[in-house]
């Protein structure tokens, strides 16, 4: 599956968060918005994958965060499965 977005997210919390959940599904993002996360613990793209399933991120915007424990992107489940460029 193929997901673009063009949006930009200004959001206390996460501004995207992209999981598969059947075996071997194949998700690719692509996102050019600009994404600026705020709060606790927050990521500006999570993804988290499982049964074998893979997530690609092809990313042109910025990615901005601000708080306790944020991050510009999280992967979690499966340590292989998400793939950011």
């Amino acid at each position: 599956m193929n997901i673009n977005n063009s949006n930009d997210c200004i959001f206390v919390g996460t501004c995207a968060l992209i999981n598969t959940i059947g075996p071997g599904a194949n998700i690719n993002f692509t996102n050019s918005g600009d994404f600026l996360t705020f709060g606790p613990a927050v990521a500006s793209i999570i993804t988290t994958t499982q049964l074998g399933g893979r997530i690609t991120i092809n990313n042109s915007g910025n990615l901005a965060t601000a708080g306790a424990a944020s991050a510009g992107g999280l992967s979690g489940d499966d340590p292989g499965g998400a793939t950011p460029h």
